[in-house]
């Protein structure tokens, strides 16, 4: 019987968790009409939702691959790819707030 590891759901469910957040926050963000650079006709802004939307997919999708096979190879380079997408984001983010 294999024991699953504290670190091993923490690599799951918070990517999930944030996935998920990224997501609704932008859905929100963009229905609300909240993000005044959207309304001043830059393209910039669209690069940078679309960057942050598909950090958040891929963190659901590597959070998900982790719970189905958390020691296969797919699932290791989503995780990993994601994570490294996430790390990116909470650096270049704060400069546009």
């Amino acid at each position: 019987m294999q024991y699953v590891q504290f670190g091993d759901w923490y690599l799951v469910i918070i990517p999930i968790l944030i996935g998920l957040a990224m997501l609704g926050f932008w859905s929100v963000a963009i229905a609300t009409r909240s993000v005044p650079e959207i309304e001043s006709g830059g393209i910039e802004i669209w690069f940078h939702i679309a960057a942050e939307v598909v950090t958040g997919v891929l963190l659901v999708v590597g959070g998900i691959a982790g719970l189905v096979d958390g020691e296969a190879s797919l699932s290791v380079v989503l995780s990993s790819l994601s994570l490294g997408m996430l790390v990116y984001t909470l650096i270049a983010s704060p400069g546009y707030y």
